[in-house]
């Protein structure tokens, strides 16, 4: 899903950005994929990975402590995901099914 609406503000981010711009725009999208490994592992080579998205630390830790504490078998589990540094990306993914 993509919007834009009308310009306002400034762009601190860009040194080129005009002072006004005419758009400002958004995109959204949803990836859908499987993995060949437990989850745990593929999170431990996201430290290492060159990606766009830079994912923090804290995030990744947290996401490895939810599968050595078996967190999705408690009643109040969550969905799993971990952020960017600069929380413009998040991943997620299902729970792994406990029956």
């Amino acid at each position: 899903m993509d919007t834009c609406t009308r310009g306002d503000g400034r762009n601190y981010l860009d040194q080129n950005a005009p002072k006004q711009p005419v758009l400002s725009c958004m995109m959204r999208l949803h990836l859908y994929f499987a993995v060949d490994r437990p989850v745990s592992e593929i999170l431990q080579d996201l430290r290492s990975m060159r990606t766009p998205a830079k994912w923090s630390g804290g995030s990744i830790d947290s996401a490895l402590r939810y599968y050595k504490n078996k967190t999705y078998e408690t009643s109040h589990a969550y969905p799993p995901s971990i952020g960017s540094l600069t929380g413009g990306e998040r991943l997620a993914w299902d729970a792994p099914a406990t029956t």
